[in-house]
């Protein structure tokens, strides 16, 4: 192919002769100057002279879209990219992904978490510190976020609807509230508290934990949440927290879980059975005031892998979880109604990730992923694309998958 791409290139260099140059057992084309072996087509530049499984590859992407998703004889599962159909990896996000597969592209950073918008639009966060976006293509990390924030940590991540990133890092004496839009960073902490836990509806209601407190922020002020009447210890700190409506639900580590329904706190955690009353509650997720999960690293005695799930039939009810498995459960995200992937880690011996698929009574393995450490899970909002983030090695690794 190098002595025909050259004879190509140098016959489209002579297109200017008005097509003169006629080789015995070559075509001319005159849509490009060049002339081609009577055994290869004419196709555009920069090929030229190409076979017919070529020829599809341009025809299917004709004036379509990079990720547009194409088909010939020879490539039956691709993407365009340039114009021409290119075979799907997991790398390209609206290609479709059968069970759990890395991404060839690693992150040098210690992954701490990850946000998934769309197929095309996600964040992972992680020390450096490190802000990475994904545009269906590849990773890119913000320069701008590292230059700001050269010492921080960042923890925790929640995209509004509108796009803007919120990020929560450590970046001094306390945790505090970052947001990047319209191109810029800025801080939104509330002050007076440091921070472990996001979530939010839009970028005018959005409800903060941490040391003792939780807040909720309208878009310019800060009020407290509840009012926040629980009995709390002294070193109670929400991790996490998760939102609908009036229903909210906030963990901690230590048992500390509440639970509000417009009017009133109740104490959640004290009243499970152990271990679930002194679990370190690490994540919380739901679709409806009526379809809550949560998740935990091991604790009390036996060490188990601890998940409940919520409805307001029945209450909090602990799921079943595979036996023989002992997992730090540390990040929960759902596809749908009763729908959640849950991502752990084994506890001693070889790192080894594990990802459950769970619903209202159970959770089941669905992949292990051995000598990687995970750290975070995420759905886009159409459940069509999940991706895990992972420390392997000294970089972070970025597992995608559409078996919703």
């Amino acid at each position: 192919m190098r002595g025909i791409a050259a004879a190509a290139a140098l016959v489209g260099g002579l297109g200017g002769l008005g097509g003169c140059l006629k080789s015995p057992g070559y075509t001319y084309c005159p849509e490009t100057g060049a002339e081609c072996p009577a055994s290869l087509l004419c196709l555009p530049a920069p090929i030229y002279c190409g076979t017919s499984d070529q020829q599809q590859q341009l025809l299917q992407c004709d004036d379509k879209p990079d990720l547009t998703l194409c088909s010939t004889d020879a490539i039956p599962s691709g993407v365009c990219l340039s114009q021409s159909c290119t075979a799907c990896t997991p790398d390209y996000g609206t290609c479709p992904v059968s069970g759990w597969q890395p991404m060839s592209q690693m992150i040098g950073t210690t992954p701490s978490t990850i946000w998934v918008t769309s197929a095309t639009d996600a964040y992972m966060a992680g020390n450096g510190p490190t802000i990475a976006h994904y545009d269906g293509l590849s990773w890119t990390q913000d320069a701008t976020y590292a230059a700001m924030f050269p010492s921080a940590l960042p923890l925790r991540l929640w995209v509004s609807p509108d796009g803007a990133l919120y990020v929560i890092d450590n970046s001094g004496s306390a945790n505090t509230l970052e947001r990047y839009a319209n191109g810029s960073w800025s801080t939104v902490s509330p002050g007076g508290i440091g921070l472990d836990a996001i979530w939010g509806t839009s970028a005018n209601d959005i409800i903060v934990g941490g040391f003792r407190e939780l807040l909720r922020y309208n878009g310019s002020t800060w009020t407290s949440v509840g009012p926040l009447s629980m009995d709390l210890s002294a070193t109670a700190e929400f991790t996490a927290v998760w939102y609908s409506g009036d229903q909210i639900v906030a963990v901690g580590g230590g048992g500390l879980f509440w639970q509000y329904d417009g009017a009133t706190w109740t104490d959640v955690g004290t009243p499970l059975p152990v271990p679930y009353n002194t679990a370190s509650w690490s994540a919380v997720w739901g679709t409806s005031p009526s379809d809550v999960f949560a998740v935990s690293a091991s604790n009390g005695s036996p060490l188990s892998t601890i998940a409940v799930h919520y409805n307001e039939t029945t209450g909090w009810t602990p799921l079943s979880t595979p036996n023989g498995l002992t997992l730090d459960l540390v990040a929960v995200t759902g596809v749908g109604p009763s729908d959640a992937y849950v991502v752990g880690n084994s506890k001693g011996g070889t790192a080894t990730g594990v990802i459950l698929h769970c619903d209202a009574q159970a959770c089941t393995s669905v992949d292990e992923l051995d000598s990687v450490k995970l750290a975070g899970v995420s759905s886009a909002a159409s459940a069509t694309d999940t991706m895990a983030v992972a420390q392997a090695a000294a970089a972070a690794e970025v597992f995608r998958s559409t078996d919703m």
